[in-house]
């Protein structure tokens, strides 16, 4: 309960007037004339008190500037306190834009200016916070006030956006906030110059896909594949490339890929790429990267990045002649194969994948199940517990059997 203070509780007694309790529990004083000099209501609801005048307890008194709402009901408490409170309009000074947009709170404030004000307002913070763009774009809290005046520029403001971050778009980028300016940006680009500025800044390295001008960096990224590819950035920029692409386009990149499955697949950036080709694929390019890569496969499976492309082939394999295939060379190849894929770290996920992909086929399951059992006992201990218990989860017969006279059935191994 809101209380008067010990210096001045009775004088506003005398001067003012007591307000009856709200419905939200609270009594406050306020003195009849110049309520302003008391109370006031900021741009967001909040009504804020004079130091000295109220507390929320006798024990805490409010010192100190008008720091605190203490009102959370603006409609309630204007009603309540017959006008006096005046709403104060949202302000900003001119020079203090990029300060205030690299706080939580202001920088809020800036967007829903945006949002609200006029076009006097807009270009007066646009020349503002253009020469701070740089910076703002690749902060934590500056960047949504870029991205506010992007997505309120019009095409020949954010040529001038362009122009200021020369130099700098590369960077922003690769950049955890100014990641987010960048595809903005290329989002909105409409014009042929604000094409030309981002092309010439990212120098071939950066893909708008929806434009027929860009088609000279999917000739670059089809000659320069196992460079790319096998880029942290690069291999992004490929599986991008090769989702939008069609046609022609497309079949080139695919090309380019079968072409360097070997070399892909066995990179820690890579494998992503020739995993995207077997995931949105059509069936011809599928069958020919699994073909070229099916000599190989048994190799493939004992190591980490390429287990998973290895993974991806049994899944995506176009038709059950090539599932066969590439079991055949994984685990039919002699006992001794088997038995080391099933004791290597990334080689017995994918014999278990194998088995998950012949679920629909029991005979086949049966016969590879057959070929796997003899060599569970040899698995180490640190890969043998998982291995064994989502084995028996789906194939319980594999591990268990059931003796005549049994009660429980037997573990086999």
């Amino acid at each position: 309960m809101l209380t008067p203070d010990d210096d001045g509780g009775a004088a506003g007694n005398d001067r003012g007037r007591r307000c009856r309790r709200r419905p939200w529990g609270l009594s406050v004083t306020i003195p009849t004339p110049n309520a302003d000099d008391y109370a006031k209501v900021d741009h967001d609801g909040n009504i804020w008190v004079a130091p000295g005048r109220f507390s929320l307890r006798p024990s805490s008194w409010i010192n100190g500037p008008i720091t605190a709402p203490i009102l959370p009901n603006p409609a309630a408490a204007s009603r309540y306190l017959g006008g006096m409170l005046t709403p104060q309009p949202r302000r900003w000074r001119p020079g203090q834009a990029v300060a205030l947009a690299m706080e939580p709170q202001s920088s809020r404030m800036l967007q829903k200016c945006l949002e609200e004000g006029g076009i006097q307002e807009f270009d007066l913070m646009f020349q503002e916070v253009l020469a701070g763009f740089p910076t703002l774009a690749g902060h934590a809290f500056g960047n949504y006030l870029c991205q506010k005046l992007i997505d309120k520029s019009p095409p020949e403001h954010r040529a001038l956006i362009l122009r200021r971050l020369a130099g700098s778009i590369a960077r922003l980028s690769v950049d955890v906030h100014g990641t987010r300016v960048i595809q903005n940006l290329i989002e909105l680009c409409t014009t042929p110059e604000e094409t030309a500025l981002i092309t010439l800044e990212f120098k071939g390295l950066a893909v708008n896909a929806r434009s027929q001008a860009y088609d000279w960096v999917f000739d670059e990224l089809s000659d320069e594949c196992g460079k790319l590819a096998t880029d942290q950035v690069g291999c992004r920029v490929f599986q991008t490339a090769f989702d939008v692409s069609t046609g022609t386009v497309r079949e080139r990149l695919a090309l380019a890929i079968t072409e360097n499955a070997a070399q892909l697949s066995v990179d820690q950036w890579g494998n992503y790429v020739v995993q995207r080709l077997l995931h949105v694929g059509d069936k011809v390019m599928r069958r020919r990267l699994i073909q070229v890569l099916l000599p190989s496969m048994a190799t493939l499976a004992l190591l980490k990045f390429s287990s998973n492309v290895v993974e991806r082939c049994l899944r995506r394999a176009p038709d059950e002649a090539l599932v066969d295939a590439i079991v055949a060379e994984m685990c039919m190849s002699g006992p001794e194969r088997l038995a080391a894929l099933m004791c290597d770290p990334y080689g017995n996920y994918c014999v278990q994948t194998a088995m998950r992909v012949y679920e629909s086929s029991q005979a086949k399951l049966e016969h590879l199940a057959g070929l796997v059992r003899p060599h569970l006992p040899l698995l180490k201990v640190r890969y043998r517990q998982p291995v064994v218990k989502n084995l028996a989860a789906s194939y319980p017969d594999l591990i268990y059997e059931r003796r005549p006279g049994d009660l429980f059935p037997r573990n086999k191994l």
